[in-house]
């Protein structure tokens, strides 16, 4: 017989749902934050473009940056704004779930990587207490 719909997705379509609704529960609470674009204004298909939510009261936000179909560089410098230079904070890259501690100012310019075009990449931080 033929099967309903609720139970038609495939396992990687399942898995890929959870993983979706887990990382929106991850940032949902920092979109209460100030919002801050990453990059100037760009439409070109060459060009990074991204954003960041800050919550001040926490000392900590997100940063999801998006890597466009022709954009040549893997690698560009984020400012991430919001952040006091003079402390420490914890960065956590999503997809890789590398996790460093890095003084604020080097927030400045931190390094994102992201690999394929197009790609994405999100990134957590926090102060260190």
């Amino acid at each position: 017989g033929r099967r309903g719909v609720l139970d038609t997705a495939e396992p990687e379509t399942a898995a890929a749902v959870k993983r979706t609704v887990t990382i929106y529960n991850k940032v949902r609470p920092f979109m209460l934050g100030d919002f801050y674009p990453l990059f100037a204004h760009d439409a070109s298909e060459g060009a990074w473009y991204g954003y960041q939510f800050h919550r001040p009261d926490l000392d900590a936000g997100i940063a999801v940056i998006f890597r466009r179909d022709k954009s040549p560089e893997a690698t560009q410098a984020v400012h991430l704004r919001g952040i006091d230079p003079k402390v420490r904070y914890e960065v956590v890259f999503e997809d890789s779930g590398e996790k460093k501690t890095e003084q604020g100012r080097s927030l400045a310019a931190l390094p994102v990587s992201i690999p394929s075009a197009p790609g994405s990449a999100i990134i957590y931080y926090r102060r260190m207490k």
